[in-house]
């Protein structure tokens, strides 16, 4: 190689050769070493140094952590108390926001042996019954409540002692709407009725058992008839009027039948204030509709001197053992019943105690002073048999053995029911003066 390169060739010792190649290259072999032994070095010196900071940063975000977790715990306590508080707030916005009602008023009105309630509120006025066709009661009251407008004028059912004023009452007051059962009598009272329906153009309804209306704020459920059974009591309009919490119950003259159909039938009867039916007679407020009711008060709408012993003693005692508080017209006069649809009062316009009534006693058609007198033994022997045809309360068979009265007249009878005198069956058509006579003569009809 010298020699190639022209440089002085020399010659050296093998020895001194050898020791000099040897040294060049385990210099580079320890140069190769210290280079990768250096870049190893530096690679794990990065590594070592990415991981203090990766655990410098985590023990950072763990000491973060710890001190982020009471503010996390607060924060999640605060969030629970809101939640946990948020239906609170609500039952308060539903208390300030529970609804108010206007005073409901409710008039048992006294009009004698007969049936008449005014419903009133600020805005809405029902009138349920009219009184006895004799008497001239309803509209004068209704008139001093200031009342110019009735919503709707009810018949409970077609008898006079219900729709007695009803004419009179259509005649005077703007209606909206009459309800009435649908049955048909022949009576003038009923007649009178519908000829003032029609002469005022007021709609009318025929209310069934299920059919519900809204009036105002008042909710009427009509619980009977399901239908007609010809039965002009027992197809009696019952209703449930609901005023807020508070409920009453008009029954009409609904009889026992009537009543154990509506206890079987499974209807919501439950109601605060009772109006008892058939002015408190034996056929009705049966025990087990008294129970499903469940007043806590019950009002009859009676006669002072009732001919039909009105109310009856074993409907005052049902009522008094059932801890109901019992008021009655001929006893404390106007009755009225005043409601925020929460509580409810009563106040009467007289004081008094419920008593039963008693059957007026049959008077005798002649004096035994009369018995000599010539031509009277006929009479008197008719008049003395052991009891008279009570046009009242007499069966339509019974009422037939009436001279000049067959089944419509008797039916008619029924319908027109009650009468003062025997004179009263002029109001029956076809019987005129003479027929009256006749009748009287007779001896067979009475009044007691």
């Amino acid at each position: 190689m010298f020699n190639k390169l022209r440089l002085p060739s020399r010659k050296f010792k093998y020895p001194v050769f050898k020791i000099l190649t040897t040294t060049i290259i385990a210099s580079f072999i320890v140069f190769l070493v210290s280079s990768f032994t250096a870049d190893e070095l530096g690679y794990l010196a990065a590594e070592d140094k990415e991981a203090e900071v990766e655990e410098v940063i985590a023990e950072k975000e763990i000491e973060e952590e710890a001190e982020s977790v009471p503010e996390e715990k607060e924060a999640k306590e605060e969030k629970e108390k809101e939640k946990k508080g948020k239906p609170k707030k609500k039952k308060e916005k539903k208390q300030t926001k529970q609804k108010t009602y206007s005073p409901l008023r409710v008039h048992f009105i006294d009009v004698g042996q007969a049936d008449a309630a005014l419903i009133e509120t600020n805005e809405q006025a029902i009138l349920v019954d009219a009184g006895d066709w004799q008497g001239n009661e309803v509209v004068p009251y209704i008139q001093q409540q200031g009342i110019e407008e009735l919503d709707i004028v009810i018949g409970s059912h077609e008898h006079a002692d219900h729709i007695g004023q009803m004419d009179k009452v259509l005649n005077n007051f703007v209606v909206k709407e009459v309800w009435l059962t649908g049955n048909q009598t022949t009576s003038q009272v009923f007649e009178r009725v519908l000829r003032a329906i029609d002469e005022n153009g007021i709609g009318f309804d025929e209310p069934r058992a299920g059919d519900r209306y809204k009036i105002g704020d008042m909710t009427i459920d009509i619980i009977s008839p399901h239908q007609l059974t010809g039965n002009l009591n027992n197809d009696s309009i019952v209703m449930k009027i609901t005023y807020g919490s508070i409920s009453f119950l008009f029954t009409g003259d609904a009889e026992r039948e009537a009543e154990n159909r509506i206890v079987s039938s499974g209807q919501n009867i439950e109601a605060e204030i009772l109006k008892v039916g058939h002015h408190g007679s034996d056929t009705s407020t049966t025990a087990p509709f008294l129970q499903k009711v469940n007043p806590k008060v019950a009002i009859i709408s009676v006669g002072e001197s009732s001919q039909y012993g009105h109310p009856d003693q074993s409907v005052i005692d049902r009522i008094k053992a059932q801890g109901i508080e019992l008021y009655a017209t001929k006893s404390h006069g106007n009755i009225i019943v005043t409601t925020d649809g929460s509580t409810y009062d009563v106040k009467t316009t007289r004081s008094g105690k419920v008593e039963a009534g008693s059957k007026k006693k049959e008077r005798a058609k002649n004096s035994p002073s009369f018995s000599s007198t010539k031509g009277s033994s006929t009479n008197s022997s008719k008049s003395s048999s052991s009891s008279c045809v009570d046009l009242n309360d007499a069966s339509q068979k019974d009422l037939e053995k009436i001279i000049h009265i067959g089944p419509a007249r008797a039916e008619a009878i029924v319908e027109a029911r009650p009468f003062n005198s025997v004179d009263d069956l002029q109001r029956i058509s076809g019987i005129g003066a003479q027929r009256l006579a006749d009748i009287k003569e007779e001896g067979l009809a009475c009044v007691k």
